[in-house]
């Protein structure tokens, strides 16, 4: 799922003064932002070839625009290449209106089973531990860590954490969730300058089951806090910010061990399930 394209995270009711219009003085966001409810248009696909290897694509575009508002469209472009486990995802966000206009961005990338299953491996780069959602109430409390999943739990509550990843030579982060048992997992990497935050979201529910790999360009603090912060992003017209990704089938035991080699390189995670988070937020800037 994305989240945005100006809002991301729980409802909240953000000031629009940048807007220039008196009788709108707030935007009331619903959970996520608006993006997620838009309907895309199809606006190409097909095939390119570069020497004897085939590439497929698709494109299309999301407007999120209102009057005495914002105007911005989402251009994805998807593309995997014939015969590989890969898939990019190209994602340009650009202001077409004429008021400054602000911009968050998240996705929501949930695995469930099989790749999700009784003993499966989150493998992340992690330099801190920053925040877990269910700290305040005992993060203990329902015996689930950061690390080693259970199986479906009966009346689970959701757990979110945020960490603070490392970053290879590339400026990448690789993050990995595996079932060792079936030889099989999801790795996604994003770039750090486009996505300075990371969380992990656990809904470990019988019937719901799922585990969310989410890269962000805020922190879990919000729309309130970026903009007391300073690290709101702000678009003025024919801005544009553009965030790559690719998705990775791990197909085998050794595809797998290359992929916890290449994160661990990076920075090896706390080994603990339950790492006390530190409540360090980091300034977003030039982290990269």
């Amino acid at each position: 799922m994305t989240c945005g394209l100006d809002h991301i995270l729980f409802m909240y009711d953000a000031p629009t003064d940048s807007h220039v219009y008196g009788p709108r003085q707030t935007a009331s966001h619903s959970l996520r932002g608006r993006v997620g409810t838009i309907p895309a248009k199809l606006t190409g696909y097909g095939e390119r070839w570069d020497g004897d290897r085939c590439f497929l694509w698709a494109e299309g575009v999301v407007q999120q625009a209102a009057v005495f508002g914002e105007d911005l469209h989402l251009i994805r472009r998807i593309e995997a290449e014939v015969g590989s486990n890969d898939i990019w995802l190209t994602d340009r966000v650009v202001h077409h209106g004429f008021y400054r206009t602000p911009q968050m961005f998240c996705y929501h990338i949930n695995a469930a089973h099989l790749v999700l299953a009784e003993g499966s491996r989150y493998l992340a780069p992690i330099r801190d531990v920053v925040w877990a959602g269910h700290a305040g109430a005992d993060h203990r409390k329902q015996q689930v860590g950061y690390r080693t999943l259970p199986g479906p739990q009966h009346n689970f509550h959701e757990q979110v954490w945020q960490h603070e990843m490392g970053v290879d030579a590339a400026g990448e982060v690789p993050v990995a969730l595996v079932n060792d048992t079936l030889g099989l997992g999801l790795e996604v990497t994003t770039r750090k300058d486009q996505f300075p935050c990371q969380y992990e979201w656990q809904n470990l529910q019988q019937g719901q089951y799922a585990l969310g790999i989410e890269p962000s360009t805020n922190h879990v603090l919000g729309n309130k806090a970026a903009r007391e912060r300073g690290e709101m992003i702000w678009l003025e017209h024919g801005d544009e910010r553009r965030y790559d990704t690719v998705f990775r089938v791990l197909d085998g035991a050794a595809v797998i061990a290359a992929s916890e080699a290449r994160i661990a390189a990076i920075t090896r995670q706390p080994d603990e399930d339950y790492p006390e988070p530190s409540d360090n937020h980091l300034p977003i800037g030039d982290r990269s």
